[in-house]
């Protein structure tokens, strides 16, 4: 069958389903709650077959739900602009600045070189970098930059080898832990993968829970950590271990391409600087909103007191009017998206000095953002807006309230996560959190508990797919390189699958409460 044709059968079979469950209406819902889940199955079969990009798809509930009436044009369209979607742009423009001035490759070369050059230590280098650049870059961004930087070391290494070993299980490794550091990295931060982005907006909007960077953090990054290591044992020691001669490869070799990139350029220390204060803003946001109250709950007479004579008075900038405003206007308005767009606009506005580029960050550059996955936000947010408002969501958490609550909480959460991450080893993990979450909430809800509880492990697990190459992109883009065969890929991956499940589950069962 041509690709035409499969394209034509997968479009048509997703409206067959569509018409079924709108028409024929199986489960017997009210109206409403017909039209959304029709609507949902249409999007959630093209998804799955990747019969149209994922981009156009989202549109869809912009244009189905204003003419069914489920929601107006005006609910629908607010969606697509949430605070959530410009939190990721930002994150992007601070992903392509690396990118474009190469800071990428000095902070991975650096890595590897500080890590040492011995086999096993340049794949342990190249996990440190590749999963560090993904916590603030899409897991799929970093792969593509860390693959070329991989493939480059390895040919040198494959070149320049004389010793004992099997130098092929060191290429294997080395392009696996590229794919799959990328995916780990990405959950640590709620800019590393665009799951993270889309159940923060979705939280928000259905379940008015504001997640914070830095709670997001302290339960995530622990957790990837332990994950990361794990992976690198069970790859280097375990399933494909090399046996290669430690001190075979000259440390010239590394060494020689770091020095190819010369001294830090201008542009480089800009883009750096601007990439570690938002880093910093955003780990350390509340904990700067706290100051601040706890200095302006300083009585008004210490204050003044505090100041020098010819102060007090004679400049604008210490009445404490203009003390009561500043504190009203950064505490009220300092939050993870503002952060991100605090840091866009920096690189966007700040001369790079370079004939390169006027500024750091051009209007070419936009051009790279990945404005199809901002859409894909925006359906998704639509999306569960009207699931909520048509009872569906309620539907559907009573009814698995009423089956399941006696199961417990930790088993539920072992099964959404298991379910979470085998499923995206099939369909688009955004998707997937896309159309399960709202719903996973839900079902929290109805049975009294927090919905981070379920929802968290569902969008963790979404990105930890690591059996199949359409598991994530990141799988795919390693794949192609021809050094990994499909049952390596599909070993190594079953086996982190179920590490990560059990993690994920288990961080998340002992910390959501007393985190969020």
């Amino acid at each position: 069958m041509s690709k035409t044709a499969q394209v034509i059968v997968s479009i048509l079979a997703g409206f067959a389903l569509f018409v079924f469950f709108f028409f024929v209406n199986p489960l017997s819902l009210p109206a409403a709650s017909k039209t959304v889940l029709a609507i949902a199955v249409l999007m959630l079969s093209l998804w799955f077959t990747e019969t149209l990009p994922l981009a156009p798809v989202a549109l869809i509930p912009l244009i189905a739900f204003p003419i069914s009436g489920v929601l107006t044009f005006d609910q629908s369209v607010i969606n697509y602009f949430d605070k959530v979607v410009f939190l990721f742009f930002g994150g992007f423009i601070l992903g392509l600045a690396l990118e474009k001035w190469n800071l990428h490759k000095r902070i991975a070369l650096g890595i590897v070189k500080i890590t040492g050059t011995s086999p096993n230590k340049i794949i342990l280098g190249f996990i440190i970098a590749t999963a560090f650049i993904s916590m603030w870059i899409s897991n799929t961004a970093t792969t593509m930059m860390m693959y070329p930087i991989a493939v480059s070391v390895n040919a040198l290494i494959e070149t320049n080898y004389q010793g004992k070993g099997k130098i092929k299980n060191f290429s294997l490794v080395l392009m696996l832990i590229i794919a799959y550091a990328s995916n780990i990295g990405g959950i640590t931060t709620i800019v590393g993968t665009p799951p993270n982005m889309v159940l923060v907006g979705l939280m928000e909007k259905g379940f008015n829970m504001d997640i914070g960077f830095f709670d997001w953090f302290i339960i995530c990054f622990p957790m990837g950590v332990i994950i990361l290591a794990i992976m690198y044992l069970l790859l280097t020691y375990v399933l494909y271990p090399n046996k290669m001669d430690k001190k075979a490869i000259p440390r010239s070799l590394i060494v020689d391409e770091y020095n190819k990139l010369g001294k830090m350029s201008r542009q480089e220390w800009i883009v750096a600087i601007i990439f570690i204060q938002t880093c910093l803003l955003w780990i350390f946001r509340e904990q700067l909103i706290i100051l601040i109250n706890t200095i302006y709950s300083i009585n008004k007479d210490e204050y003044i007191k505090w100041l020098p004579t010819q102060w007090k008075f004679s400049m604008p900038i210490f009445r404490f009017e203009t003390w009561e405003w500043f504190h009203e206007k950064w505490s009220v308005k300092l939050d993870d998206t503002l952060v991100a767009m605090w840091g866009a606009f920096l690189m966007m506005v700040i001369p790079s000095g370079s004939k390169k580029s006027w500024m750091i960050m051009g209007f070419k550059d936009l051009k790279k953002v990945k404005w199809g996955i901002l859409l894909l936000f925006g359906g998704g947010l639509c999306l569960a807006m009207a699931m909520d408002k048509s009872g569906l969501m309620k539907l559907v958490a009573d009814e698995i309230k009423n089956n399941y609550s006696s199961s417990g909480h930790l088993v539920m959460i072992i099964i959404l996560t298991l379910a979470a991450v085998f499923l995206s080893e099939l369909m688009s993990n955004v998707a997937l959190v896309t159309v399960f979450v709202p719903v996973v909430g839900s079902i929290a809800v109805a049975m009294g508990v927090n919905p981070m509880l379920y929802c968290l492990p569902v969008t963790l697990g979404a990105t930890c797919a690591f059996m199949l190459p359409m598991g994530t992109p990141p799988n795919a883009i390693v794949y192609a390189s021809k050094k990994i065969r499909l049952y390596q890929m599909t070993t190594a991956g079953f086996f982190l699958n179920i590490i990560s499940s059990v993690f994920i589950s288990a961080f998340c069962y002992l910390l959501v409460d007393a985190v969020f």
